[in-house]
């Protein structure tokens, strides 16, 4: 029984590697003797697309990790004028309070010595 059953795999096996090894043109080359190959020309097409496009590839990444660093630099760029731009606007409302402060006790010093003044001049009249 044990012989019947690896002669009937081994006869299942036949037809199944007779039918893989058929050739069409979408398949790989036939190697005719030693050292030439057949290829169709739709195979060579498609591998000179491919060696065209990894040739494109090699090219446009290290452009491509250039443009990233340049991005990078411009970014850290803007953050740093930010922030020397928020430094400014600090210092300006700095200012503006100061000079709000300033205005506000010169107007006080000039109403009070003017209210003095006219408080003399009217003890000056009556008396």
């Amino acid at each position: 029984m044990r012989k019947l059953g690896i002669l009937l795999l081994i006869n299942l096996l036949i037809p199944i590697v007779v039918s893989s090894q058929t050739i069409s043109k979408n398949t790989y080359p036939k190697i005719l003797g030693d050292s030439i190959v057949l290829i169709t020309p739709e195979q060579l097409k498609e591998t000179n697309l491919i060696f065209n496009e990894h040739n494109l590839f090699k090219a446009k990444v290290p452009l491509l990790e250039r443009k990233i660093q340049v991005l990078t630099e411009i970014n850290d760029n803007h953050s740093k004028i930010d922030s020397l731009r928020v430094q400014e606007i600090n210092q300006y409302k700095a200012n503006v309070d100061k000079l709000k402060k300033s205005i506000k006790t010169k107007n006080t010093l000039i109403t009070g010595i003017s209210s003095g003044f006219v408080v003399s001049l009217l003890l000056l009249l009556f008396k």
